[in-house]
């Protein structure tokens, strides 16, 4: 399993990737229900706007350092 490749713009990063390219795959014993579930949730990918401060690098709305 591999993280699905994305491109993002300059002054962007990515705080949170769970964005997996996977098939899904039914469950044997119910058939609504997928076996991989995990890989299918709705809090996948976090982009934040960052910039640049005295040569480091800061997401901007928090003033953290990354």
């Amino acid at each position: 399993m591999k993280l699905m490749p994305i491109k993002i713009p300059g002054g962007f990063a990515i705080t949170y990737n769970k964005f997996f390219d996977v098939d899904p795959v039914q469950s044997e014993v119910d058939k609504g229900i997928l076996q991989n579930w995990g890989y299918f949730t709705q809090d996948i990918l976090q982009i934040v706007k960052i910039g640049l401060k005295n040569g480091k690098w800061y997401i901007l709305y928090r003033l953290k350092i990354i």
